[in-house]
Formats: C-alpha cells, structure tokens, sequence
C-alpha cells in the first residue's frame, strides 16, 4: 500500500501520483490486488466514501473489485472495474463499527496489472 501515490511496483515510495482515467488526485491509497486495508475506528466513525478504480500507470490491463467492511458487514461493493472506466463513487455507512477494511480482489481473472486506487478517501468522524 502507498498513502497518496499509486502503487508503483515492489519497492517502498515507488508510486506515482494517483490517476484515475485521466484525473489526478492528490490524496488517497494505491493498493495491488488483492489487499485489505484494516483500521481501528472504535466507533467513533459514520461513514467512507471514495472515488475508486485501476490506474492509469498500467494502460489497459488490470481488473478489479472494491469493496468496504465494517466489523465483517459487507457495507458496500462495486462489482468488476477495468481501466477503461472511469472513477466510481463508492460509500458505505460504518457506524457503531469499530475494525473497518477496504478489501480490493482480482475480480477472479487474476492479479496481473491490478493496481487500484481508494481516491480521495475519507472516513467521518
């Protein structure tokens, strides 16, 4: 995982900026599938939302899935994105919740060239 950058390749700091069907974003994760993100909010949070999809560093490879948990409650989901697509809005409601996790999969093709993007990603408190 890279905190305002995509993913980059293997080594640490790699990334690149976030860039999303031609949108550049500042803030947000870059992640390579398949990846869960897990924090602790101890219910003190209400909601996540992002703007999600596969970055543009990979041309036109790369299949994913978002999807966002809240103490093992599936919240929300996005069903298979490409890099052909573009950003996708993406919300679940989290309260009460104490662990949540982003979980990004491979969409059941595989993991080549996955890497995807939690754009500018917020959680309420």
């Amino acid at each position: 995982m890279e905190r305002d950058t995509s993913n980059g390749e293997s080594a640490a700091g790699d990334g690149h900026p976030i860039t999303i069907s031609g949108a550049v974003y500042v803030k947000g994760l870059g992640v390579h599938a398949p990846s869960d993100v897990s924090f602790y909010t101890g219910k003190a949070c209400g909601k996540v939302t992002a703007d999600v999809g596969v970055d543009d560093e990979k041309g036109t490879r790369g299949t994913v899935t978002f999807e966002i948990w809240a103490d093992g409650t599936k919240g929300a989901s996005t069903g298979t994105l490409t890099n052909a697509m573009l950003a996708q809005p993406v919300s679940a409601d989290i309260s009460g919740a104490q662990v949540i996790r982003l979980i990004v999969t491979d969409a059941g093709d595989g993991n080549d060239s996955d890497h995807a993007e939690w754009a500018d990603a917020r959680v309420s408190c």
